[in-house]
């Protein structure tokens, strides 16, 4: 569906998801920044050092401390820990994943551990073996909502969307109250054709986030989908109300107008959809496909101006 605000871009794979402000959930205990605690001496100062660079965002200096840790204690837990969370915070994801392997070999029977090591393989694209961790971690524990909250993400990641609402049910029906899983169910739903399912996942998701106008917009386009024009138009008018200052909110909001224009007919709609567009196109004048679109449809005769190139 082109005109529904795409909740999963496919090529970012579950590192960075750009879907209504979620990342992947990823509770990573040992990506808090280590604190320093009190036993063995000899390594002591070489973590708090590193501490103290995390705390000033000094990644390539934390990474020196913690491996100093480690070359006097390799097995060290908190070394170790201290070293994942640098890496992954300077963005080494490779060299990370060989940290998140050795604390998951050393604590084998932790499932935080585990979890860690998938999210990590999730960052540089080995999904086969992520999805092993978070598959072996599930069936020691069904009820390990974040593990099943970024399988579903995978699946979904990849394309394999029947597996995807299969997991996100599954994370729904645990935790109900997370209007970014309602959304991603309501996603894959819709690329399955199963647009009434769709909008009760996507009504649950405006239903938790009211404030949130693409919330509100998913579940227009999925209302519009199934025939439910009333409904559609309730949304839009939501939509219409908490859009604020998001000016891709307001250009879909337009289309919703258009489309429910086309079905119904009724010139007060497509007028709706030339105040949207314009309140877009003030919002961010450089628009150049939005102003030939609200043109072609005559939806509005008066657009700012275009900004120009810097």
């Amino acid at each position: 569906m082109a005109d529904r605000i795409p909740l999963v871009n496919r090529r970012t794979i579950l590192v960075v998801l750009p879907r209504i402000g979620i990342l992947l959930v990823a509770l990573l205990a040992s990506a808090a920044t280590v604190r320093f605690v009190a036993g063995n001496g000899r390594w002591q100062a070489p973590v708090a050092r590193g501490n103290r660079a995390m705390e000033a965002h000094d990644y390539p200096a934390a990474v020196e401390y913690f491996t100093a840790a480690l070359r006097r204690d390799p097995a060290d837990p908190v070394g170790l820990a201290g070293l994942a969370n640098a890496l992954t915070a300077a963005q080494r994801y490779e060299q990370s994943v060989d940290v998140y392997r050795r604390i998951a070999e050393l604590f084998p029977g932790n499932a935080q551990a585990q979890f860690n090591l998938a999210v990590a393989l999730s960052r540089v694209r080995r999904f086969d073996e992520a999805e092993r961790v978070y598959l072996r971690l599930l069936a020691e524990n069904d009820a390990f909502v974040q593990a099943q909250y970024n399988l579903a993400a995978l699946y979904q990641a990849q394309g394999r969307l029947k597996e995807a609402a299969e997991a996100w049910q599954k994370v729904v029906s645990a935790a109900p109250h997370l209007p970014s899983a309602q959304s991603a169910l309501g996603e894959a739903l819709m690329d399955l054709n199963r647009p009434s399912e769709a909008m009760a996942a996507y009504a649950e998701a405006a239903k938790l986030t009211p404030s949130d106008a693409r919330a509100w917009l998913n579940l227009a386009a999925a209302a519009r989908s199934v025939g439910s024009i009333g409904r559609a138009i309730v949304a839009a008018n939501r939509a219409s109300q908490v859009a604020g200052a998001d000016a891709t909110a307001w250009r879909f909001l337009g289309q919703q107008w258009l489309e429910i224009h086309r079905i119904t007919g009724q010139q007060e709609f497509l007028t709706r959809a030339g105040d949207a567009w314009r309140e877009s196109l003030r919002l961010d004048p450089n628009q150049a496909d939005l102003r030939q679109l609200s043109e072609t449809h005559g939806a509005a005769t008066t657009f700012p101006a275009t900004t120009p190139a810097r």
